[in-house]
C-alpha cells in the first residue's frame, strides 16, 4: 500500500489562491499531485464548485443600495399574474428577483387568490 503525504500549509495556501482560475488538474501538476486528490483536498477546504453558481449569479445578483428605487418591495400574491411581471421586469433590470419585504405565503390570509 502507498502511503500518503501529507498536505502543507503552502499546497493549501496554492490552492486557495489559484482555484477557480487554474483547474485541478493544472493544479496538481504544479504541486505534484493527482487532480483527484487536489479535489477531494480542495472539497475538504471547502473551495466547492457549485455548478449552479452561473445561474444563481444571474438570479441572485448583489443587492443594490438601499437608495435604489428600482428594487422595491411589491404586495403582489406570489403566483400571481402581478408577482410575475415584478419578477420579470427585476430580472430584465439585472436585480434580484425576489426582496425581503415582498409578499409571501405567510403574508396571505385565507381568501386570497393564488
Amino acid at each position: 500500500m502507498t502511503q500518503r503525504r501529507l498536505w502543507t500549509k503552502l499546497e493549501d495556501r496554492y490552492i486557495r489562491e489559484h482555484w477557480p482560475q487554474m483547474s485541478d488538474a493544472e493544479i496538481g501538476l504544479h504541486l505534484g499531485r493527482t487532480m483527484p486528490a487536489v479535489r477531494q483536498r480542495r472539497v475538504r477546504m471547502e473551495y466547492v464548485t457549485d455548478a449552479l453558481e452561473p445561474v444563481l449569479g444571474a438570479i441572485m445578483p448583489e443587492t443594490p443600495d438601499a437608495d435604489d428605487t428600482r428594487w422595491q418591495p411589491t404586495e403582489a400574491i406570489p403566483g400571481s399574474p402581478e408577482k410575475v411581471a415584478v419578477l420579470a421586469y427585476r430580472l430584465a433590470e439585472g436585480l434580484p428577483l425576489w426582496h425581503p419585504g415582498d409578499w409571501s405565503q405567510d403574508d396571505c390570509v385565507q381568501g386570497d387568490e393564488w
